[in-house]
């Protein structure tokens, strides 16, 4: 027999946005708020003795449904819904345990029906099954709150609401290991931060009003409308001013969050944060309140192509290659000046807005810069330093080629370059000598050198003896 207690919630995954699916997933839950959305038709007409609105120039209009679903975040059951939070299937690797990974993607063609048992309180009690059809989620956050469990809040949007179903029988995870404050650990920028809460929440910045002029008066699935803003919020106490300078900085730092349990583990990388804090003030004595807010952006570390051409017009007889799917001029194309005579010596700069600057002279690299050069070279920023100044390396080169590329506003992809390519970084932008502009341009270093004296004026002898 059902008592007053008996609520439930279950959910299954749509084939097709807003036809129903009896539910197969059921979690626990702390609390709903999902309520239909009536609208009304009324007319303006007026007629002899009429006072007020007349029943029969009136009709309802289903607007769906919509409302908060409250739960507490374990690690058994959850990867549907977090599927639907993202947008996008997760990739599933390893087995015993296996580890699911999750990136935001647009969660076209995902919906949920979830229906939620509501007890009645006549007698004997029923459990009313209340189904949501056509559900997306709309948003989501994750909180962890000192002595309690991280709560998974989500909000919901639904096609429409129906109350003529049955009731699914709910079967749980025979194990689940809900998370709490005690596995928690946080880094901002690689080192430990120690809040008293924290949070994040992905908001899918969804089109929700996608009612149009046709035989239904249902909305179409909601879609994508604009960029998907991430944020969250870090608890803590002043410390001393090393969060305050990354914040004033505005210096782009990752966050983590990892909660460790017993079964397994649930981490959240977010590698792009702006911090929005902290403002610490004296409003009170004791110890300083720190909250710090952060927004996270796009990681581009690794995405630096654009279909537009590089700088510079290909030089005659140059080769093209295709990026981004447009034939754009070779890099070869910002090739440095060829040698004239004797005393010029091999190029160990590169130009920055407009100022030549000695490559052991480049200064402090930006996270990103760092990240890219390391990418590229498959080698430390700091085993760079150490190989500059033991002599010229080609890896090292590459490695100021590529923050020099960064630094000039060029944008590239280096996972799509070939090794040709790099080898152009190389001598384009570094002057190391490279037998490959003698074959490119069926000439010899010496031929080339020569050419290049001659039509400045100088005999094509000098040139030879200058190499």
């Amino acid at each position: 027999m059902a008592t007053i207690l008996d609520s439930q919630v279950g959910f299954a995954e749509e084939s097709t946005y807003g036809t129903r699916v009896a539910p197969t997933r059921f979690l626990e839950f702390v609390s709903e708020g999902i309520a239909r959305t009536e609208n009304y038709r009324t007319s303006a007409g007026l007629r002899k003795g009429q006072k007020v609105q007349r029943s029969g120039n009136q009709s309802a209009i289903n607007k769906g449904a919509n409302g908060p679903l409250v739960m507490d975040l374990g690690l058994n059951g959850f990867s549907m819904i977090l599927k639907h939070l993202f947008g996008k299937a997760p990739v599933i690797t390893g087995s015993g345990p296996y580890l699911h990974t999750f990136t935001l993607g647009d969660g076209l063609g995902l919906s949920l029906t979830t229906q939620i048992g509501k007890p009645g309180s006549a007698s004997p009690i029923v459990v009313q099954p209340h189904d949501f059809q056509g559900c997306k989620i709309t948003d989501g956050t994750i909180s962890q709150a000192l002595d309690a469990y991280a709560q998974l809040q989500l909000g919901i949007d639904a096609q429409q609401d129906v109350t003529n179903q049955t009731l699914a029988t709910a079967s749980y995870p025979a194990a689940q290991e809900l998370l709490h404050d005690g596995q928690l650990s946080i880094t901002v920028n690689s080192t430990a931060f120690n809040p008293m809460s924290a949070s994040f929440k992905i908001d899918r910045n969804l089109n929700l009003a996608r009612y149009f002029t046709r035989s239904s008066t249902l909305k179409k699935e909601p879609l994508w409308q604009g960029l998907s803003p991430v944020s969250g919020n870090l608890d803590g106490e002043f410390e001393d001013f090393t969060t305050y300078g990354l914040f004033t900085g505005n210096t782009i730092v990752p966050i983590v969050f990892t909660w460790t349990g017993a079964t397994g583990s649930l981490a959240v990388t977010m590698p792009a944060c702006r911090l929005e804090g902290p403002k610490p003030v004296t409003s009170k004595p004791g110890i300083l309140d720190a909250p710090t807010p952060f927004t996270v952006l796009y990681d581009h570390r690794l995405r630096y192509l654009t279909d537009a051409a590089v700088g510079h017009p290909a030089r005659p007889g140059g080769r093209r290659r295709m990026v981004g799917g447009e034939r754009v001029p070779s890099l070869r194309a910002l090739r440095r000046p060829r040698r004239h005579h004797k005393e010029e010596p091999v190029k160990r700069t590169v130009t920055y807005k407009g100022t030549v600057v000695p490559l052991a002279e480049m200064g402090t690299w930006t996270y990103d810069e760092a990240a890219v050069a390391e990418r590229v070279v498959g080698i430390s920023v700091g085993e760079m330093a150490l190989r500059q100044m033991a002599g010229p390396d080609s890896r090292t080169a590459l490695g100021f080629a590529t923050v020099s590329l960064l630094r000039a506003g060029i944008e590239f992809d280096p996972m799509t370059l070939g090794r040709e390519t790099i080898d152009d970084l190389i001598v384009d932008f570094i002057g190391i000598p490279d037998e490959a502009d003698a074959e490119e341009d069926d000439q010899s270093p010496p031929e080339i050198a020569a050419g290049a004296v001659a039509e400045s004026g100088e005999t094509a002898a000098a040139a030879k003896d200058a190499d």
